[in-house]
């Protein structure tokens, strides 16, 4: 039986190996401990969106049903990121947040401009494959969007 022997903090047992680890996983970790103990677990403010929500991919994946985690990835893929995965998590607001609803909701210029993306990548992948392009078309009605915005809500709470 091994016996362990308590450190003051801050000081390392030599007889393990330390791990790097990457500062988004770290603060992923703390997010992730916070919320256990029922503290306030917001987002680290020197990350971008885009880094963060690939940490809480890698999270949630297996937690749930593949179809879960396939949907969660493509409304980040498709909606969320083009719209903020380049800024700051502390620059994402309530007024941000609010409008790309509103716009998504409303098929607005931003809703329309991720159709064109998928349309135009779906035409590359058909041509790609010698068939025919399929038209892509991506919901807007308030229950999608609603269903869709799962995993922003849970990123950021």
């Amino acid at each position: 039986m091994a016996t362990h022997e308590l450190r003051p903090a801050g000081r390392v047992d030599a007889r393990r190996p330390r791990r790097r680890i990457d500062s988004s996983a770290s603060e992923l970790a703390r997010v992730n401990l916070k919320r256990a103990s029922g503290e306030s677990a917001a987002p680290p403010a020197k990350i971008t969106f885009r880094d963060f929500a690939a940490k809480w991919l890698q999270h949630v994946e297996g937690r749930g049903s593949p179809k879960t985690f396939e949907g969660y990835e493509g409304v980040l893929r498709v909606h969320v990121l083009p719209e903020f995965g380049g800024l700051l998590l502390s620059q994402i607001t309530l007024e941000g947040l609010d409008g790309f609803v509103s716009d998504w909701l409303a098929a607005g210029p931003s809703y329309r401009r991720r159709v064109e993306v998928a349309n135009k990548v779906e035409r590359q992948r058909a041509l790609e494959q010698d068939r025919e392009p399929r038209k892509i078309t991506l919901g807007h009605s308030p229950k999608t969007v609603a269903n869709a915005i799962v995993p922003l809500k849970a990123m950021l709470s």
